[in-house]
């Protein structure tokens, strides 16, 4: 992704693809590279996850199919060689990690109920 931004964060929300597309942004070396410039300019760790986070984007299934789509990018950025980069990835980790399994338990108690919708 190309930005010409002077505010690299601003720059960090990537392109989900078309509404209604199962699609989950992967993090590539441009992005990573922005993401560390984002950094070395002031912003934190935090502030990237959250510039990671803008954009739309369409899901269909279960939310925490979704939850569990979006952790993978992050997971991949826990063996990252930049410590902070590491963090990130770990804060998204965590994020998704928690949200899948708060949905997963309640699709669960849905489909023991029966109540699928």
């Amino acid at each position: 992704m190309v930005c010409s931004d002077s505010r690299p964060v601003r720059c960090l929300d990537g392109d989900f693809g078309p509404q209604g597309e199962n699609v989950v942004h992967d993090f590539d070396e441009g992005w990573q590279k922005m993401a560390i410039a984002a950094m070395e300019k002031g912003f934190s760790e935090e502030d990237v996850f959250s510039a990671s986070q803008a954009g739309g984007f369409g899901w269909s299934g279960p939310m925490s199919s979704m939850f569990a789509a979006r952790l993978a990018p992050f997971e991949k950025l826990l063996s990252h060689p930049d410590a902070r980069l590491r963090k990130v990835g770990k804060i998204g980790f965590g994020h998704y990690a928690e949200q899948r399994d708060k949905h997963l338990a309640h699709e669960k108690r849905a489909a023991v109920r029966g109540d699928l919708s």
